[in-house]
């Protein structure tokens, strides 16, 4: 995942979020990651009647890995949420394709273990 910061488009939340991305969602999965009826309710507060973002229901999220006073904390913020011109991609994920020849599929394997015991994430495609 990509580390990510940007500002909320809710007037009562003046922070700026930075973490990195985790995965995507749908409400039923993000409603484990928050308080989100109340966020979505400030959110349309500050909005007004003019602008209306999806309904929470059918809306989908991106869970993002913060750091906080009380340590890493996985929480879920809507992209209609957020700030468009506050949006960065901090430090983006590199990926690299990596063909290993071989006639023994144990080999494979092993290559993958010596990456992932020195810190990659890795997966084999076939």
């Amino acid at each position: 995942g990509d580390t990510i910061r940007f500002e909320s488009i809710n007037p009562k939340d003046t922070r700026t979020w930075v973490g990195k991305v985790v995965g995507f969602c749908g409400y039923e999965v993000a409603a484990g990651y928050g308080d989100l009826i109340n966020y979505y309710q400030q959110v349309l507060a500050g909005l007004g009647s003019a602008n209306k973002v999806s309904l929470l229901a059918n809306a989908e999220f991106i869970l993002i890995n913060t750091e906080t006073d009380r340590g890493s904390v996985l929480q879920a913020i809507c992209p209609e949420w957020i700030l468009p011109e506050s949006f960065k991609v901090v430090k983006a994920q590199q990926s690299y394709t990596i063909q290993v020849f071989t006639h023994d599929g144990s080999t494979m394997f092993d290559v993958l273990k010596l990456l992932r015991d020195n810190g990659f994430t890795c997966r084999s495609l076939s």
